[in-house]
């Protein structure tokens, strides 16, 4: 008799482990989606930085040479549209990487 009920205490046991078992995978499969995530933005943030930078050098050069045809302005004003749309782009990829820092440190 008592072989059974050992028996069931381990079988009962062994049940429990394998569900907080699979509650632990779910729980470290998210953290890890959401760890990858967040690599994806910043990733993207620092390519975004990169076109920014590429377009205030490139706005500057034509700001210091004056531009002095028609095609030059529209070329410049075509940057400068261009460098409004990557901050655009830098301001939520630094959002989704503030979101995720801030939601990282209240889970801790």
């Amino acid at each position: 008799m008592s072989d059974i009920i050992g028996e069931a205490t381990l079988v009962f046991i062994g049940s429990i482990l394998t569900i907080l078992g699979a509650e632990l995978k779910g729980l470290w499969t998210e953290r890890v989606r959401k760890i990858h995530k967040a690599e994806e933005a910043y990733i993207e943030w620092l390519s975004t930085m990169d076109g920014v930078l590429a377009g205030l050098q490139t706005l500057t050069k034509h700001v210091k040479t004056e531009p002095n045809s028609v095609e030059e302005l529209r070329k410049a004003l075509g940057e400068l549209e261009q460098l409004g749309r990557n901050l655009l782009s830098l301001q939520r990829a630094g959002n989704a990487v503030f979101v995720y820092e801030r939601h990282h440190r209240s889970d801790c």
